[in-house]
């Protein structure tokens, strides 16, 4: 690990504001592994609202949790570099916003909204995220 990073287990809950920090993680999966990244937003009751997995498949694509059922390819490409730095926040300045970026550039950033979502409970993402 680098210097200032910390290891993190798999299955814990970690405290974090993603509307006052990012959250970094770095992955050095390969196109077409089938790995996975889970992130899950929980909010006091340690419930799940929301979250995104990212898939390593044939496209590098994404799934916002409790938001849609199916995988979508980042509207813009992520970097091809094998090691990458994902950037993770959240922004409730108008709605409910979540931006990734990868190595520095912004691949995702989505109004969760009945509009873009094909979840009914998509409403979740509301809540405050612990």
């Amino acid at each position: 690990l680098s210097a200032g990073w910390t290891p993190v287990k798999r299955g814990v809950i970690y405290d974090a504001n993603l509307e006052k920090n990012a959250l970094l993680i770095t992955t050095d999966s390969t196109l077409g592994s089938g790995k996975q990244v889970f992130v899950y937003f929980s909010g006091k009751e340690k419930d799940i609202l929301g979250g995104i997995v990212i898939r390593f498949g044939k496209t590098l694509d994404y799934r916002l949790w409790v938001c849609s059922t199916l995988y979508k390819v980042f509207p813009t490409t992520p970097s091809t570099a094998t090691k990458k730095l994902w950037k993770i926040t959240v922004d409730r300045t108008s709605g409910v916003r979540l931006i990734v970026d990868c190595n520095d550039e912004e691949v995702l950033n989505t109004l969760i909204s009945a509009n873009t979502c094909d979840w009914p409970h998509w409403i979740r993402w509301t809540n405050d995220i612990e």
